[in-house]
């Protein structure tokens, strides 16, 4: 096993010190249009976004390599100079990496920090001018929190906890996830909250209402809102126990909330949520580290994959990359018009092994009754059993209390996570 591990070593450092380098491969150009979905068959997805014509890193491919790949974390930046923040010139579809490039209408004398065409209160919202949230709301707008756009905002309305887990994503700049299995039954792939759930579930910001359930539609409490934001500011342990009543005041004595607000079971409004959310901005801006209230979580394997394409390439050919597959060309040569088969390939979700056998787990996560050699092409009887008993050694991120996981076999975060 030493001789393995030692070997793949050198084998990565090799590919490191003289293979060329991949960059700005598609999975990278595919988390950056994950990120912001409006650049998605535009000019921006593309190599030109992070570098110069040889392939260097241009100003904000440089940023952003130093930020780790975070791109909420460089949006307030801007990086080619040119007077529009990065966040501004990718909603305007310009490139934030290039000075020429810029707004339409922009004469390149704009401050530095303008949102340009990207929002601003001259692009909020048309129902806000008597709200007591007005402020908050157009500071979120600044921060990109919101998209503005001159829509409505609704500030009366309640908060749904969809919405709610949306903001705070956006909020704190979470990077988010598209996990592999829904923890939620009420939150499936095809909910439009879903990545912004499992990241601030994941993120310990908030939690499941009940076994299996997030319920997207439901309220947030002032209690609620107190503890999601205490703890994303570093406070999680001190409001972890607390009643309702106590965690509401503890948010009163942060200042999250103004001095005599009570009722903790209260809904929260859209503008209170704002307002809530705002103020906690400001405080995070001067923590000393403002990830101090973020639990780790994974991001899944593509997010390693937008630097070290070549590394992750070199990975995938390993055996434990490989042990958890769809059913697909080359996962098994497993005869299953075979009499003695007793399963079919509409049956199998997954193929398991790649050595001596192969054992088949289907939709509902169970193995099926059935197994393959590999060496005497023959089927064997296999005991039935749960396979997400298998899924915390041969998965990424999985998640014991919500019995899901952000991605199949063993990546790299396996061993460099957190």
């Amino acid at each position: 096993m030493k001789k393995l591990a030692t070997t793949l070593l050198l084998l990565v450092l090799v590919a490191q010190l003289s293979g060329p380098t991949t960059m700005a491969s598609s999975a990278y150009v595919g988390t950056f249009t994950n990120t912001y979905p409006n650049t998605t068959g535009t000019a921006l997805a593309a190599c030109a976004t992070c570098h110069t014509s040889g392939m260097a890193l241009n100003p904000y491919g440089t940023d952003l390599a130093a930020a780790g790949s975070n791109y909420a974390s460089i949006e307030g930046r801007d990086s080619d100079g040119d007077g529009f923040t990065n966040l501004a010139e990718i909603r305007a579809l310009t490139n934030p990496g290039d000075a020429s490039s810029k707004p339409a209408g922009s004469s390149g004398s704009g401050t530095s920090g303008s949102t340009g065409s990207g929002g601003g209160t001259a692009a909020s919202y048309r129902d806000i001018s008597q709200s007591s949230a007005r402020s908050a709301i157009e500071a979120l707008v600044q921060a990109g929190v919101l998209s503005g756009g001159g829509g409505y905002f609704r500030p009366n309305a309640n908060v749904t906890r969809a919405e709610f887990a949306a903001l705070v994503l956006r909020a704190f700049r979470l990077p988010a996830i598209q996990p592999y299995l829904a923890a939620f039954s009420d939150v499936p792939k095809n909910h439009w909250a879903w990545g912004a759930v499992e990241t601030v579930v994941r993120a310990g910001l908030m939690g499941p209402s009940g076994d299996d359930t997030f319920s997207p539609g439901g309220v947030v409490t002032r209690a609620d809102g107190a503890r999601t934001v205490a703890t994303a500011l570093g406070h999680g342990d001190d409001v972890a126990s607390l009643s309702d009543a106590d965690c509401l005041s503890y948010g009163v004595n942060l200042g999250l909330y103004a001095a005599g607000t009570s009722n903790a079971g209260a809904a929260l409004t859209r503008g209170d949520a704002a307002m809530l959310l705002a103020g906690a901005l400001e405080s995070r801006s001067a923590m000393t580290d403002p990830w101090a209230g973020i639990q780790d979580y994974a991001l899944g394997p593509q997010a390693c994959e937008g630097c070290h394409s070549d590394v992750a390439a070199l990975t995938a050919t390993t055996f434990h990359s490989r042990m958890v597959r769809e059913l697909g060309p080359g996962a098994t040569n497993a005869n299953f018009a075979d009499p003695n088969a007793g399963i079919t390939p509409d049956d199998v979700l997954f193929v398991i092994g790649n050595n001596e056998s192969n054992y088949f787990v289907g939709e509902d996560f169970n193995y099926l009754p059935a197994g393959w050699n590999l060496e005497t092409k023959q089927w064997n009887a296999r005991r039935a059993s749960s396979w997400l008993g298998c899924a915390p050694c041969h998965t990424t991120g999985f998640d014991a209390d919500l019995g899901s996981f952000v991605a199949l076999n063993i990546t790299c975060e396996s061993c460099h996570g957190g």
